[in-house]
């Protein structure tokens, strides 16, 4: 004889409303030129990950305007800085909308150079960068 075994279905809770400020990507201050070198993030990662000698803007070298990037998502060849955008792994909006919008300032700096030192950023085609942007209606 077997026994039959009452398996509880699982219930469906609505997530609770959130009190959290809306997402505006001015309180994430990351393009900052942390070593003083006059490169910011963006141009630090260009830098970082040409694979051939880049072109700056001036002989300061602060911007770069060309050099050899690989799109991991497209598998195309950038040749233009301004065609490459810098990926956040974890978007912004979505780190803010999970519980860093109570962070503090420097909790947020903490973050993005964590984000820059495992490389959790990287190059990518601008427009594909920008389907991710929260007013597109992706929200993770």
């Amino acid at each position: 004889m077997t026994t039959a075994i009452a398996i509880p279905k699982p219930t469906v809770k609505p997530a609770p409303a959130t009190t959290a400020r809306p997402y505006n990507r001015k309180d994430w201050p990351h393009w900052i030129d942390e070593d003083g070198d006059c490169q910011n993030t963006r141009q630090e990662l260009l830098i970082a990950t040409s694979k051939l000698s880049m072109q700056f803007k001036n002989d300061k070298r602060c911007t770069v305007i060309y050099g050899q990037w690989h799109g991991v998502y497209t598998g195309k060849t950038f040749t233009k800085a301004s065609d490459v955008d810098i990926d956040h792994v974890v978007p912004l909006a979505h780190a803010h909308r999970h519980g860093a919008d109570t962070w503090t300032k420097h909790s947020v700096g903490c973050l993005l150079m964590t984000l820059i030192i495992f490389w959790w950023l990287m190059t990518q085609p601008t427009n594909l960068n920008q389907i991710k942007h929260p007013m597109n209606g992706c929200h993770l």
